[in-house]
């Protein structure tokens, strides 16, 4: 039985036993932990999941990871003088909390934000980049029906199967990229529902790193009102197939998006894809031009491939 709770607009569904029981209580069957699902809600964070070892970091509780800490803080002060303590001790931990900050606030903020911002006026009016997802609807009954609940749940179960449909025109397009959209002779792009990450961000634009393509400027070139106000960045799992039993962690696809600021329901989308696994030199492919389709729309529009939903 299941138990569940609406927190910030997530659904999180907590499971009461990490068990699967037989007939008999004394059996127990382990779970698959390859092919369990996240419940849990998605991390807050730029930092995806692209191999076992972060995957596996990932899932300690932050009780353990701080308790770590304490441990590793009390084991230096048992062991270090107190002389180099007070000598040492403020300046490393002032400049490891500056540094940081900067890491995840300038550099990493900056380098996932440039895979989606467009460089030019041309990308950033091309319908093919960009998405349209309608405004959640309590009202509809087929929202109902699906248990759509939220504005979230609304917003996923719509940009899911219009990601699905992209991917599978630019498969088709460029004769099946990385080998893995290859399922039973058919292209097809099997996406888990699960979100492991999600973040929305401000947008920052001092820390671009060219200047053609400011605010002002992009305004007086095209007479248009394109505005960015949120960067939006979510990352899920890519399987072999839809078997549980049997299917494989293929890679980890990394959405970005930027939300428009006068049409809020507008997106422009690019989408990175990382190998699974632990082997150095695994390239991301990013896909910043789609090149076809123009606009998509979860409106009418239906995807070209199913989402798995467990």
């Amino acid at each position: 039985m299941l138990m569940t709770t609406t927190i910030s607009s997530l659904r999180i569904i907590h499971p009461r036993s990490l068990f699967q029981f037989t007939t008999t209580p004394r059996h127990i069957i382990p779970i698959n932990w390859s092919n369990v699902r996240n419940y849990s809600a998605p991390r807050q964070s730029l930092l995806t999941t692209t191999s076992p070892i972060t995957k596996f970091y990932h899932s300690i509780s932050p009780s353990y990871k701080y308790f770590s800490i304490f441990l590793l803080i009390a084991a230096t002060i048992r062991h270090v003088h107190p002389n180099t303590l007070i000598t040492a001790g403020p300046p490393v931990a002032i400049g490891s909390y500056y540094a940081y900050r900067h890491y995840h606030q300038s550099y990493l903020y900056k380098r996932e934000l440039l895979k989606v911002y467009p460089s030019t006026t041309d990308k950033a009016n091309d319908t093919n980049n960009q998405i349209q997802i309608q405004p959640y609807d309590e009202s509809d009954i087929n929202n109902v029906l699906n248990g759509v609940e939220n504005e979230f749940d609304s917003f996923k179960s719509q940009l899911l199967p219009l990601l699905e449909k992209k991917l599978v025109d630019y498969a088709i397009l460029h004769d099946n990229p990385m080998g893995i959209f290859m399922n039973e002779d058919q292209v097809s792009s099997r996406l888990s529902s699960d979100l492991e990450t999600f973040i929305v961000l401000p947008i920052r634009e001092n820390l671009l790193p060219y200047n053609e393509f400011t605010r002002d400027q992009l305004l007086n070139e095209t007479n248009t009102s394109i505005r960015f106000s949120k960067f939006i960045k979510f990352s899920l799992p890519f399987f072999s197939g839809r078997d549980t039993t049997s299917r494989k962690r293929l890679a980890t696809v990394e959405v970005y998006l930027l939300q428009h600021e006068e049409d809020p329901h507008r997106y422009n989308v690019s989408v990175g894809i990382t190998p699974y696994g632990t082997l150095p030199g695994r390239k991301t492919l990013l896909i910043d031009d789609f090149e076809q389709g123009g606009l998509t729309s979860s409106r009418g529009d239906k995807a070209a491939a199913d989402v798995i939903d467990l």
